[in-house]
């Protein structure tokens, strides 16, 4: 957890690759496979690393990935993506905006 809160104070600084190999590094420490919760909340994480850096295609790449998992409720939500301050960068993108209008996402 404390590689994907430092992967976002990094990426708030503009730090890119820094910010990338942190979010893989707390990726690679609980994988999906292994730790399904913890692992959604890390690839969560990297969606967010990437909004923040303005990578809108990946961001939203991993959003739609994750929302293909099960039990991705738990990791991120509907209200989540249309309220956190987080997912600002990727609000006004067409992608983005199908997300959350898909009456499906709950």
């Amino acid at each position: 957890e404390a590689h994907a809160d430092l992967a976002l104070v990094i990426a708030g600084l503009g730090l890119r690759d820094e910010a990338l190999r942190e979010a893989q590094r707390a990726i690679e420490l609980e994988p999906v496979e292994k730790q399904a919760r913890a692992g959604l909340l890390r690839l969560v994480n990297l969606a967010a690393v990437h909004a923040r850096l303005g990578n809108k295609d990946e961001a939203i790449a991993m959003i739609d990935r994750v929302l293909t998992m099960p039990n991705t409720g738990e990791a991120l939500s509907l209200w989540q993506l249309k309220l956190e301050p987080v997912w600002d960068p990727l609000r006004g993108d067409s992608r983005f905006e199908k997300i959350v209008a898909d009456p499906t996402l709950k």
